[in-house]
């Protein structure tokens, strides 16, 4: 079966309305980048990584051994996992996350009126794994 192509032009709207810097990443990437002394940084990449936990499974190139070729050093992980109380559910309603949009009508409806139910006992406990990858180019 062949998923739809996202078409984040119509869902930029959307997404910006709900989409905010995580605080616990954002705490992270601000620690590292005064212990580097405030460096250039460039952000790669976004999403679950599955396509990298897959392909480093099956022992193809991943994004580390790219960073190699290129000349960086020192490459870290950083997991940061964030928790937060989900109170509302408009950022569901809106699809402002791309794997909504890859979901059935009547699935997506099912998902929502589960959500309203667990709502009403309270906000739900959420989190969100990240892993961020730093590393460092020595000056040339």
């Amino acid at each position: 079966m062949q998923r739809p192509a996202m078409d984040y032009d119509r869902l930029a709207c959307d997404f910006g309305a709900h989409r905010r810097p995580n605080p616990d990443v954002l705490g992270m990437l601000a620690s590292i980048a005064a212990a580097y002394g405030s460096p250039r940084m460039l952000e790669v990449g976004a999403g679950t990584g599955n396509f990298v936990i897959t392909l480093t499974a099956i022992g193809a190139g991943t994004l580390r051994d790219d960073q190699k070729r290129a000349g960086f050093v020192d490459i870290e992980e950083h997991p940061v996992l964030s928790q937060s109380d989900m109170t509302s559910i408009q950022p569901y309603r809106d699809k402002a996350y791309s794997s909504l949009i890859l979901i059935s009508d009547e699935a997506f409806a099912c998902g929502i009126s589960r959500l309203e139910d667990d709502l009403r006992y309270g906000p739900i406990k959420a989190e969100a794994p990240y892993t961020l990858v730093i590393a460092r180019r020595p000056e040339e």
